[in-house]
């Protein structure tokens, strides 16, 4: 498992979150998990992925840092499943 790291401005995460929805879905990238740490102002969000290439390609559209190889950190509040029907997939987003 690959996982990126992307800091996200707590404002805008529903926004944030939506886009990347939108661009996992565009361009067929399998995740297999999510989670995050909560800051003051911002979230440091990590996504697990199924490929490498899946990994780069997410972390080079959204500013993120590719980690491999490593499970989520100690310090995150929730770990959600791809699948899990919590996760918002009809909002839109970047094309």
């Amino acid at each position: 498992m690959v996982f990126v790291e992307v800091w996200l401005d707590s404002s805008d995460l529903p926004s944030d979150l939506a886009d990347m929805r939108t661009w996992l879905d565009k361009n067929a990238v399998d995740t297999t998990g999510f989670s995050y740490r909560e800051q003051v102002d911002r979230i440091l969000a990590r996504i697990a992925f199924r490929t490498k290439a899946g990994a780069e390609a997410f972390a080079a559209c959204f500013a993120g840092r590719v980690v491999s190889d490593i499970a989520p950190s100690p310090g995150a509040n929730r770990f959600v499943a791809a699948h899990d029907p919590g996760i918002d997939r009809k909002r839109g987003g970047p094309e």
